[in-house]
């Protein structure tokens, strides 16, 4: 049986290695991008999709838990990691942090005051969003 101790060491090697496989996973879709021809508009929009794709990936699991100082136990590592991983997707990591904070930390899950759940084309995250078809 494993220790507290040991599952965190583990855990926190696992956390790297998640970090390097999202780092380059959205570096290779960027250079994807420029190097390879798209002869056709199929690949294009694949490419963009993956760019994206990736991009949530980066930002859910570094960008997140790094403002919020929970990647690493050194403040300027998680500072660093924050600002990199934002910026490389070409999202301002100092506004996203000062709206963030401003809505989400003061008005959690609020509706209409929590930017973060906000109406969303996509996903109704509140009961008093409009219902639409799609989402029934």
């Amino acid at each position: 049986m494993l220790s507290t101790t040991d599952l965190l060491s583990k855990a926190n090697k696992n956390l790297w290695i998640k970090m390097i496989f999202y780092f380059l996973l959205h570096a290779s879709a960027c250079l994807v991008l420029f190097l390879v021809p798209h002869e056709e508009m199929v690949s294009l929009v694949l490419n963009y999709i993956f760019i994206g794709l990736s991009g949530l990936l980066l930002g859910f699991n570094v960008s997140h838990d790094a403002l919020h100082g929970a990647f690493s136990k050194n403040k300027t590592v998680n500072n660093w990691l924050y600002h990199l991983s934002f910026n490389i997707q070409g999202t301002n990591a100092y506004l996203w942090k000062v709206r963030h904070t401003a809505s989400h930390h003061i008005f959690p899950n609020v509706d209409g005051c929590d930017a973060d759940i906000d109406e969303n084309p996509l996903i109704r995250l509140s009961p008093q969003h409009p219902l639409r078809k799609y989402q029934q």
